[in-house]
Protein backbone atom coordinates (compact mmCIF):
# COMPACT_ATOMS: atom_id res chain seq x y z
CA UNK A 1 0.00 0.00 0.00
CA UNK A 2 2.95 2.56 0.97
CA UNK A 3 4.50 1.60 -2.42
CA UNK A 4 1.57 2.54 -4.96
CA UNK A 5 -0.49 -1.14 -3.96
CA UNK A 6 -4.52 0.09 -4.31
CA UNK A 7 -5.81 -3.20 -4.53
CA UNK A 8 -6.42 -6.28 -2.39
CA UNK A 9 -9.07 -8.94 -3.77
CA UNK A 10 -8.85 -10.74 -0.36
CA UNK A 11 -8.42 -14.32 -1.78
CA UNK A 12 -6.46 -16.25 0.05
CA UNK A 13 -5.51 -20.24 -0.99
CA UNK A 14 -5.45 -21.10 2.64
CA UNK A 15 -9.48 -22.06 2.23
CA UNK A 16 -9.65 -24.87 -0.01
CA UNK A 17 -12.10 -27.68 -0.43
CA UNK A 18 -11.34 -29.71 2.93
CA UNK A 19 -9.63 -27.22 4.27
CA UNK A 20 -12.68 -24.66 4.39
CA UNK A 21 -10.82 -23.24 8.03
CA UNK A 22 -7.80 -21.72 5.84
CA UNK A 23 -5.28 -24.07 7.22
CA UNK A 24 -4.08 -25.30 3.64
CA UNK A 25 -0.34 -24.87 3.71
CA UNK A 26 0.10 -26.98 0.57
CA UNK A 27 -1.53 -24.63 -1.98
CA UNK A 28 1.03 -23.23 -4.52
CA UNK A 29 -1.78 -20.89 -6.22
CA UNK A 30 0.51 -17.53 -6.65
CA UNK A 31 -1.04 -15.26 -3.85
CA UNK A 32 -0.73 -17.80 -1.37
CA UNK A 33 -2.70 -17.61 1.83
CA UNK A 34 -2.35 -18.11 5.53
CA UNK A 35 -2.99 -17.36 9.00
CA UNK A 36 0.24 -15.83 9.33
CA UNK A 37 -0.59 -13.74 6.17
CA UNK A 38 -3.77 -12.93 7.52
CA UNK A 39 -2.56 -12.03 10.71
CA UNK A 40 -0.13 -9.45 9.41
CA UNK A 41 -2.58 -8.10 6.77
CA UNK A 42 -4.27 -7.06 10.12
CA UNK A 43 -1.39 -5.04 11.27
CA UNK A 44 -1.11 -3.60 7.77
CA UNK A 45 -5.25 -2.88 8.05
CA UNK A 46 -4.78 -1.29 11.73
CA UNK A 47 -1.49 0.76 10.67
CA UNK A 48 -2.82 2.78 8.17
CA UNK A 49 -6.46 3.03 9.57
CA UNK A 50 -4.30 4.94 12.30
CA UNK A 51 -4.12 7.73 9.60
CA UNK A 52 -6.20 9.94 8.08
CA UNK A 53 -6.15 7.99 4.39
CA UNK A 54 -8.42 10.61 2.69
CA UNK A 55 -5.22 12.96 3.20
CA UNK A 56 -2.52 10.87 2.37
CA UNK A 57 -0.30 11.12 -0.68
CA UNK A 58 3.00 9.90 -1.78
CA UNK A 59 5.79 11.86 -0.85
CA UNK A 60 9.13 10.98 -2.48
CA UNK A 61 10.90 14.09 -0.27
CA UNK A 62 10.26 13.21 2.85
CA UNK A 63 13.16 10.84 2.94
CA UNK A 64 16.68 12.54 2.30
CA UNK A 65 18.87 9.30 3.17
CA UNK A 66 17.86 5.52 4.30
CA UNK A 67 20.91 3.73 4.68
CA UNK A 68 20.68 -0.06 3.90
CA UNK A 69 16.92 -0.12 3.31
CA UNK A 70 14.26 1.16 0.93
CA UNK A 71 11.97 3.32 2.61
CA UNK A 72 8.35 4.36 1.27
CA UNK A 73 6.38 7.13 2.59
CA UNK A 74 2.47 8.28 2.63
CA UNK A 75 2.41 12.05 4.08
CA UNK A 76 0.01 14.51 5.44
CA UNK A 77 2.10 17.08 4.97
CA UNK A 78 3.20 18.99 8.53
CA UNK A 79 0.62 16.80 10.51
CA UNK A 80 1.56 12.85 9.83
CA UNK A 81 3.50 10.46 7.89
CA UNK A 82 3.39 6.48 7.18
CA UNK A 83 6.41 4.69 6.23
CA UNK A 84 7.76 1.24 5.33
CA UNK A 85 11.51 0.38 5.25
CA UNK A 86 12.27 -2.92 3.45
CA UNK A 87 15.66 -4.39 4.64
CA UNK A 88 17.38 -5.11 7.61
CA UNK A 89 18.22 -2.36 10.67
CA UNK A 90 19.15 -0.99 12.43
CA UNK A 91 19.18 2.37 10.21
CA UNK A 92 19.03 5.43 10.98
CA UNK A 93 16.97 7.84 8.61
CA UNK A 94 17.20 11.20 7.88
CA UNK A 95 13.79 13.12 7.66
CA UNK A 96 12.66 16.18 6.06
CA UNK A 97 10.22 17.04 8.87
CA UNK A 98 8.06 20.18 9.47
CA UNK A 99 8.96 22.22 12.53
CA UNK A 100 7.47 21.00 15.49
CA UNK A 101 7.64 18.01 17.91
CA UNK A 102 6.36 14.40 16.58
CA UNK A 103 5.80 11.16 17.99
CA UNK A 104 7.72 8.17 16.46
CA UNK A 105 6.64 4.51 16.49
CA UNK A 106 8.36 1.63 15.06
CA UNK A 107 6.00 -1.27 14.58
CA UNK A 108 6.84 -4.99 14.17
CA UNK A 109 5.30 -5.72 10.68
CA UNK A 110 4.87 -9.19 12.20
CA UNK A 111 2.55 -8.83 14.66
CA UNK A 112 2.10 -5.14 14.88
CA UNK A 113 4.19 -4.39 18.31
CA UNK A 114 5.11 -1.01 19.13
CA UNK A 115 9.53 -1.69 19.31
CA UNK A 116 10.22 1.83 20.28
CA UNK A 117 8.25 5.19 20.48
CA UNK A 118 10.18 8.42 20.91
CA UNK A 119 9.93 12.31 20.50
CA UNK A 120 11.48 14.14 18.10
CA UNK A 121 11.55 17.60 18.23
CA UNK A 122 12.86 19.55 14.76
CA UNK A 123 13.37 22.96 13.85
CA UNK A 124 12.20 22.89 9.98
CA UNK A 125 15.95 23.40 8.88
CA UNK A 126 17.43 20.60 7.09
CA UNK A 127 16.73 16.36 7.67
CA UNK A 128 16.42 14.87 11.19
CA UNK A 129 18.35 11.73 11.78
CA UNK A 130 16.06 9.37 13.41
CA UNK A 131 17.31 5.86 14.63
CA UNK A 132 15.94 2.65 14.49
CA UNK A 133 15.25 -0.32 16.69
CA UNK A 134 16.34 -3.65 15.41
CA UNK A 135 14.58 -5.03 12.36
CA UNK A 136 14.80 -8.92 10.20
CA UNK A 137 13.05 -7.62 7.08
CA UNK A 138 11.19 -4.93 7.24
CA UNK A 139 9.53 -2.00 9.70
CA UNK A 140 6.89 0.79 9.87
CA UNK A 141 7.38 4.19 11.09
CA UNK A 142 4.26 6.45 12.29
CA UNK A 143 4.84 10.01 12.94
CA UNK A 144 3.03 12.22 13.86
CA UNK A 145 2.90 15.52 14.92
CA UNK A 146 2.33 16.50 18.59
Amino acid sequence: MLSGGAIFNNLDYSFTVGHEDGTDATNQAPGGGSAALRRQLKVLSEFLHGFDLAKLEPDSLLVARAPGVTVRALSQPGKAHALYAQGRGPTTLWLNLAEGRWTAEWIAVEDGRVLMRVTVPTTGKGAVALASPNFADGVALRLVRQ
